[in-house]
């Protein structure tokens, strides 16, 4: 459904518009087996599902062993990089739900389920997500806090580099992590708690740079269109030479490897969302597993893309996932009912009373049921009885009783 996307699911089994019509969907199976499977189709035990409203209660609990399977697949398959980023997502879906949440920037959904994701900078290769709740713990130090302490636990004290946004980026973030092994470079809003008063005040000259630095973590706000404030604690405040819009500028090395590694989670997003397999659903639990079988699939083809074993000329995106997808289906097809009234000799085989008899004026025929054919001519030979209504010749006992069965 990702590479042949059709507007409803009914229109991949529609065949009335020759420019519409998807063979492949009805050679496969029927609408009724994938509407009957779509229906079916659940993931964990809901005899077992606390009650809403109890201490117990899950929201994650329709989808959750397959979630934290995912989590460790991603992790084992693929060696990360060492610059990592951390950023949040969108899942489309339009309907009321408590996973639903505002986010107040400008992406192609507003109110809609909320992850967070750990990517690769380099390839866009996801390695841990997370989905926010109304009951995630805030912890000492805030939400964003315990939302990249949970997604970096399995990378921890690796010397990671980690960037994030201002959503994230903060002094206890940058100081604790430094603690464990892992830097951090990030923007960061002049309200943040423990930010050097200095760096708030608003800049009125174009280029104009102020730096602070408190061991190893520092503190840069240099005046651009926007003013940027950033921390850092793997980074220098001096200035480089970067060709802006066909022309040299001097900008601040810090801003130079935050925007050159910031991307791994945007590149993730890009790629599934390009051919995603996503289809309307009132059921939210299987729109994020859906969203998650989108996710690994990319992931499948960032690993092909990185395999240094691949001598020939890798595949593109769009070559990989037709690959994946006849590779899975193989050469499965659904039997198919003969529709309409059955044949009259069939009927009248059933129906009719047949009596065994010889065959006129010395003349021989092959037996229908045991003569098989091989090569241009028959295995056995020709024999002298048949089933006259019929018309076919048949062997005396069991040949004559399993054809009229």
């Amino acid at each position: 459904m990702g590479i042949n996307r059709k507007k409803t699911i009914e229109s991949c089994w529609d065949s009335t518009n020759w420019s519409q019509n998807a063979p492949p969907f009805k050679e496969t199976f029927t609408q009724d087996t994938f509407k009957l499977i779509l229906h079916l189709f659940h993931v964990s035990d809901s005899d077992q599902e606390p009650e809403k409203g109890s201490s117990e209660y899950d929201q994650l609990y329709k989808f959750r062993p397959v979630l934290e399977h995912l989590n460790k697949a991603w992790q084992n398959e693929f060696n990360l990089g060492h610059v990592l980023s951390i950023d949040e997502s969108i899942v489309g879906f339009k309907r009321r739900h408590l996973l639903v949440n505002n986010i107040r920037i400008k992406k192609h959904h507003q109110w809609r389920p909320k992850e967070y994701n750990l990517c690769d900078s380099a390839t866009g290769y996801c390695s841990q997500t997370m989905y926010h709740t109304k009951k995630m713990t805030k912890g000492v130090f805030g939400q964003p806090f315990s939302v990249c302490k949970a997604l970096m636990e399995p990378h921890i004290s690796n010397n990671y580099h980690l960037i994030v946004d201002n959503y994230y980026t903060g002094v206890d973030l940058c100081e604790k992590f430094l603690i464990n092994g892992t830097y951090v470079i990030g923007t960061v809003r002049a309200d943040r708690v423990k930010f050097p008063n200095e760096m708030k005040v608003k800049m009125e000259n174009h280029g104009e740079i102020l730096a602070s630095r408190k061991g190893n973590l520092l503190a840069v706000s240099w005046g651009n269109r926007k003013q940027v404030r950033l921390l850092s604690t793997c980074s220098i405040a001096n200035m480089v030479e970067k060709e802006v819009y066909n022309a040299t500028r001097e900008v601040p090395q810090i801003v130079v490897d935050y925007n050159s590694r910031m991307g791994g989670v945007d590149q993730s997003d890009q790629m599934t969302d390009q051919y995603s397999g996503e289809f309307p659903t009132v059921k939210l639990w299987k729109k994020l597993l859906l969203h998650l079988i989108d996710r690994t699939v990319t992931n499948a083809y960032t690993c092909n893309k990185a395999n240094p074993y691949i001598v020939k000329k890798k595949m593109d995106h769009h070559r990989f996932l037709i690959q994946l997808v006849e590779g899975l289906i193989g050469d499965y097809r659904e039997p198919r009912k003969r529709i309409g009234r059955p044949s009259f000799l069939l009927a009248a085989r059933k129906i009719v009373r047949h009596f065994f008899e010889v065959i006129p004026n010395g003349k021989r025929k092959k037996c229908t049921v045991c003569a098989k054919p091989i090569g241009q001519g028959y295995k056995g030979s020709k024999i002298g009885t048949w089933d006259k209504d019929c018309g076919v010749g048949l062997c005396k006992g069991a040949c004559f009783n399993s054809y009229h069965k």
